[in-house]
C-alpha cells in the first residue's frame, strides 16, 4: 500500500522495546493470507523474521551465501523519478546450507540480497545500497 500512502493496521507502545510485543499482536488483528508483510528492524525475532546486524551470525552467514552461493532467481528493475535514477537487483538464494540455525526461523525458505544504485541528475553522483533479508515467500526474484 506504500503507492497510496496507506496504513492498514498501528498499535501504540509506550517504549520501542514494546513493539516485540506489539508486532505479533498487530498481525494477529489483519486478515494477511496471501500478504507480502515487511518490517523494520525491531521486528527481527525467530516467529516474525527481518534481518539486520543485531541477530549474532545470520547477516554474516547469509552474506557468505550470496558470496558462495548461486542465485535460484534474479530480477532487475530500474525506474526514473524525483530527479534521480534508480536500478534494484534482487537475487534470491533458497540453499539455506550456510545459515547454522536456519530451521529456527519460522517458515523460512529463502535470502534475499536488493543492491540499488541511484544516479542523481542534479549532481551525477551515484549512491549505492545493499540490503538483506530472510523470507518466507517462493525463491521467485520478481515477488520480493
Amino acid at each position: 500500500m506504500q503507492e497510496n500512502h496507506l496504513s492498514i493496521g498501528q498499535v501504540k507502545v509506550d517504549e520501542k522495546i514494546n513493539e516485540i510485543i506489539a508486532i505479533p499482536r498487530l498481525l494477529e488483528l489483519l486478515v494477511l493470507k496471501g500478504c507480502i508483510v515487511t518490517i523494520d528492524a525491531m521486528g527481527c525475532q525467530k516467529e516474525i523474521a527481518a534481518l539486520k546486524r543485531n541477530q549474532g551470525n545470520l547477516r554474516e552467514q547469509t552474506e557468505d551465501s550470496f558470496r558462495f552461493l548461486s542465485p535460484a532467481s534474479v530480477d532487475e528493475q530500474a525506474d526514473a523519478g524525483h530527479g534521480r535514477i534508480e536500478t534494484r537487483r534482487c537475487a534470491v538464494i533458497n540453499d539455506l546450507s550456510l545459515i547454522e540455525r536456519a530451521k529456527k526461523w519460522k517458515g523460512l525458505q529463502c535470502l534475499v540480497k536488493i543492491e540499488s544504485v541511484r544516479y542523481f541528475k542534479s549532481n551525477g553522483k551515484e549512491e549505492k545500497d545493499i540490503r538483506l533479508y530472510i523470507t518466507d515467500l517462493p525463491a521467485d526474484a520478481r515477488l520480493q
